[in-house]
């Protein structure tokens, strides 16, 4: 698959925060298919919602200061390349280039997994007020990459979907419903795509997971999506495109 075509030049600032540190995650299991992912049991660990009140207040302190700088950070609140530990991988932050946009009603889009609605209602009330009440949508375009059959099984075996990813970005792991990495590129630009649409000079944050927001940032900042990991986030890490 061709390279996704991304906007020249971009109408929002969005905000890439992925889930706080979650049972999953605590247990060493892949949880992908959204049947087991949308279950309560799978939601965050009390670090995970303490991760999650962090990320708000860090939020709300990029947001009091976007003024045209750009960057990414972690959930403790410094600029750093952090590593994932979305199944002990590891890569570097993005950053976009581009200057910021001003402070509207802040929209929050998350995925509907119980981990990433967990982390953004806690962020979200974290962040207060400031930047008027954050509106939280459920968006399915966000939701985790599908592994296949590595579901329920070792986060280990993340490493080697990500060898495979950089063979080739179409190959989808086994099993029913397991999605390439131009499968997840193609939903998340698209939305991307669709936010530059429907919106601009708005700060959007897209609240989602390990993958879905490596591949979304590999396919936003024109990095070859086979390397997708270089933009891997840690839990309740934060990264702006825009």
């Amino acid at each position: 698959m061709a390279e996704p075509t991304r906007p020249r030049a971009w109408r929002n600032t969005y905000w890439l925060l992925r889930h706080g540190r979650s049972t999953a995650n605590e247990r060493d299991l892949i949880v992908s298919h959204l049947a087991n992912g949308e279950q309560p049991e799978w939601g965050l660990t009390e670090e995970g919602r303490a991760q999650a009140a962090a990320a708000g207040e860090q939020l709300r302190a990029l947001l009091a200061a976007a003024n045209g700088s750009t960057g990414s950070v972690n959930g403790g609140g410094s600029e750093a390349n952090a590593s994932s530990r979305n199944g002990g991988g590891s890569g570097k932050n993005g950053a976009a280039p581009g200057g910021g946009h001003g402070a509207g009603t802040l929209l929050f889009l998350a995925s509907p997994f119980s981990r990433a609605l967990e982390t953004a209602h806690g962020a979200s009330k974290a962040l207060g007020t400031s930047h008027g009440t954050p509106q939280l949508q459920v968006e399915h375009a966000l939701r985790e990459r599908n592994f296949g059959d590595y579901e329920m099984t070792s986060c280990s075996n993340y490493e080697k979907v990500w060898e495979e990813d950089a063979k080739s970005t179409a190959i989808r792991p086994s099993g029913e419903g397991g999605e390439s990495v131009d499968d997840v590129a193609a939903r998340t630009l698209g939305l991307l795509q669709r936010l530059e649409a429907q919106h601009a000079g708005q700060h959007i944050v897209l609240m989602s997971h390990g993958d879905a927001l490596s591949i979304l940032a590999a396919a936003a900042l024109g990095t070859p999506l086979g390397q997708h990991r270089q933009h891997g986030l840690p839990n309740c890490g934060i990264m702006r495109i825009g």
